[in-house]
């Protein structure tokens, strides 16, 4: 299963190849801990929970990852929600590891 339509995230920077790479290697390298850290909000700060996600948001679109995209705007409308957080949780690393590996193989 992939988590990254890649033509998806594409047609979000004009097709710009170069662009879109930038965005995933910006991913791959800004992202690592993100679960810890809106996890951490999610039990201390919800204003600062919301902001993460909705950031989280933003990326997941311009990456083509639908399904993140999805559930980060369930969370927005539902921000107590544990199980919306437990299953980003899930994902993400998912996502990260995919994102990792059409960075290394990638043509770009």
């Amino acid at each position: 299963m992939s988590y990254l339509n890649i033509k998806l995230g594409l047609s979000y920077v004009g097709d710009i190849e170069r662009i879109y790479y930038k965005l995933l290697k910006a991913f791959v390298e800004n992202y690592q801990n993100y679960i810890e850290e809106i996890t951490t909000l999610f039990l201390n700060n919800i204003t600062e929970y919301h902001r993460k996600i909705h950031s989280l948001k933003g990326i997941a679109k311009n990456l083509g990852s639908e399904e993140l995209f999805e559930l980060c705007q369930k969370i927005e409308n539902d921000l107590e929600n544990k199980e919306l957080l437990t299953a980003v949780q899930k994902l993400f690393p998912r996502i990260l590891e995919e994102a990792e590996g059409i960075l290394k193989n990638s043509a770009f």
